[in-house]
């Protein structure tokens, strides 16, 4: 129904049951079989094609992320969508009732990838009890068909419909913590008549089937052995998809005229590699500073990328690290036009639980450079803990990832997430304006930091990527005025951003349990030195981590440029540091292309920290 209410066109439907039609549970981690001799009914009631194939209803791996495996069920439903791809080319993407469990739709996220299509779970993460109330208020029909849970009983609840136990249920919910929803498996349902039904199925016998008889958690289903469709007189699908239709979103308004970025030669630093380039912490950290392709401008983009990406990986391997150790990747850009052709390339370099990741369009002469930071724990250390999410399917919970990067990773107590946008989740789309470019990247954001037990207090640290300079005060205000916590808070103009996006998020917070256990301190100083103003904000994270922004600006447009500037922020970030120079893990300097000569880009690369650098243009009188 969802589907119908976003516009998606419903071609066919897709089921899997036993190889035994006399069967009725398999006990599959995916899959209900309970009810499948009703299936058929669904074609006739939808006027639709229904695809069968039968199941084992086996796993063969139960971890929480999936690789093909050989006679897994999940196998078999692979072989099911590729044979509903075969008899309707159209077909573009595939819906699945996944609300809580990760294992369920890593899966269907498997075989949509391999199959090229679209996994759409309109229903993901969303709060059970408000879920279920609005399908009892759509008129949704279904009874219960199976019960496994304290508090449900097979002759009292089998066969009874939900909105009869919407009440139930959430008082069982409150006193013994059941799933609104059964997704913790404590009942199954079946859908006997809904708005997209033009016939509905009638039940005529049935038994109970009860397979265990435990005091507490009587386990049982319903066996259906009779039942027939009728007519809905006067109700219309068509009529109640058009009338449900959610609104479409009107299209981005166009953005003020702002100072285009010319593309000037590059820091030529980009381009050489050395030993250096990539640094590994103590801690267990690593950094690899921002490297472009050095192949020429006769070779393709997707040859610059395996190129770059082939080297980057070759150094990360003469140093034992693998790139499931990588947690966050910037990637910039020339020309945003050409993204869609290295996300191709750079996607098959990656397997399950890709890094987060930013991409921004930048105004330099390479067509590509990536910068990446990593984590391994250290010697066999296992202390550390690390996670990510990577939620591929098209849902209202926050914007999908479709393709090679998760929404966020987790080391130890801090959390990073990916670049974020202000697409509308379920649409993919961008709002008109600012102000709801914002609102969007904000739901988005909170929703994954939510999911990982964070929340939009804890950010310490937030990069804000903006195509107009003008648009820097409300940005500024906006963000001060949702992110209550000490934030580090830095603004960089660049070209483009990912589908004409007017501004992009980067954050990293700390864990809800982390907020105790770590103080925040941020200082911030500001003196006039050789004509220019240097700004220093340092964040410090208790004695994990320590983030320090640096900013050397012109004191007016009459000033020249000074041939000391390095020297003095190297000065001033040594003092955050506390002379601690070879602590420093990585370093990004954004500068004013132009504002650097040659001996000043060479007093940089003697710094005991590998740095990538971001040439920028129309960055005011901010130099460094």
């Amino acid at each position: 129904m969802e589907c119908a209410r976003y516009g998606h066109e419903i071609i066919a439907l897709a089921n899997l049951c036993p190889v035994d039609p006399d069967q009725d549970e398999l006990d599959s981690f995916m899959y209900q079989t309970v009810g499948h001799q009703v299936l058929r009914a669904y074609s006739d009631c939808m006027g639709l094609p229904l695809v069968q194939r039968a199941t084992s209803g086996k796993a063969k791996t139960q971890s929480l992320t999936y690789s093909q495996t050989d006679e897994d069920e999940v196998e078999h439903l692979h072989e099911l969508l590729k044979e509903v791809k075969e008899r309707y080319p159209d077909v573009q993407a595939v819906s699945s009732g996944a609300i809580l469990s990760t294992y369920q739709r890593n899966r269907v996220e498997n075989v949509c990838s391999r199959l090229n299509l679209t996994s759409l779970a309109y229903l993901w993460q969303r709060d059970q009890k408000e879920l279920l109330k609005e399908m009892v208020d759509s008129e949704i029909h279904a009874i219960l068909i199976k019960v496994a849970a304290f508090g449900l009983s097979p002759k009292k609840h089998l066969g009874k419909p939900i909105s009869e136990l919407y009440s139930e249920f959430c008082q069982l919910n409150s006193s013994c913590h059941l799933n609104i929803c059964g997704e913790g498996g404590e009942y199954e349902s079946m859908t006997l008549d809904c708005p997209l039904f033009s016939r509905k199925i009638i039940i005529d016998e049935s038994r109970i089937i009860t397979v265990s008889d435990d005091e507490f958690a009587p386990v049982a289903h319903l066996k259906i052995t009779g039942f027939h469709t009728e007519p809905k007189h006067g109700h219309s699908v068509q009529q109640w998809i058009s009338d449900s239709l959610y609104p479409t979103p009107p299209s981005p308004t166009p953005d003020e005229p702002h100072l285009a970025l010319p593309i000037r030669m590059s820091n030529p630093y980009i381009r050489h590699r050395t030993e250096s380039d990539l640094k590994i912490s103590e801690s267990g950290y690593f950094y690899i500073r921002g490297t472009s392709p050095l192949s020429n401008e006769t070779f393709s983009i997707e040859d610059k990328v395996d190129e770059v990406m082939t080297y980057i990986w070759n150094r990360m391997a003469k140093s034992e690290l693998h790139p499931s150790d990588l947690i966050m990747v910037c990637i910039y850009v020339r020309k945003m036009e050409n993204f869609l052709r290295i996300n191709q390339r750079y996607k098959t370099f990656f397997g399950i639980g890709p890094p987060a990741r930013a991409c921004v369009g930048i105004p330099m002469e390479e067509d590509v450079v990536f910068e990446m930071m990593g984590f391994k724990s250290p010697g066999n250390s296992s202390e550390i803990s690390k996670n990510y999410l990577h939620v591929q399917s098209i849902s209202k919970w926050s914007a999908a990832c479709i393709g090679p990067y998760a929404q966020c990773h987790v080391v130890d107590d801090i959390l990073y997430v990916a670049g974020q946008i202000g697409l509308i989740p379920a649409v993919m789309k961008l709002p008109s304006n600012l102000s709801q470019e914002c609102q969007f990247i904000l739901k988005n954001t909170d929703a994954i930091m939510k999911v990982m037990n964070s929340a939009m207090r804890n950010i310490f640290h937030c990069t804000v990527y903006v195509v107009n300079l003008k648009d820097v005060e409300f940005l500024r205000n906006f963000v001060r005025s949702e992110i209550s916590g000490e934030c580090l808070l830095k603004f960089v103009q660049v070209g483009e951003l990912p589908r004409g996006a007017r501004v992009e998020f980067q954050v990293e917070s700390l864990l809800d349990d982390a907020m105790d256990k770590y103080g925040r301190v941020e200082t911030e100083t500001e003196d006039l030195t050789n004509d220019l103003i240097y700004k220093m904000e340092t964040m410090v994270i208790g004695p994990k981590s320590i983030r320090i922004a640096s900013i050397a600006s012109r004191s007016n447009e009459n000033v020249a440029l000074s041939n000391v500037i390095v020297d003095d922020v190297h000065e001033r970030i040594g003092k955050s540091l506390s002379g601690c120079w070879n602590q420093g893990l990585m370093c990004r300097s954004y500068y004013n292309i132009g504002s650097l000569d040659t001996k000043e880009f060479e007093q940089l690369e003697k710094w005991e920290i590998p740095i990538t650098y971001v040439g920028l243009h129309g960055q005011g009188d901010q130099r460094i």
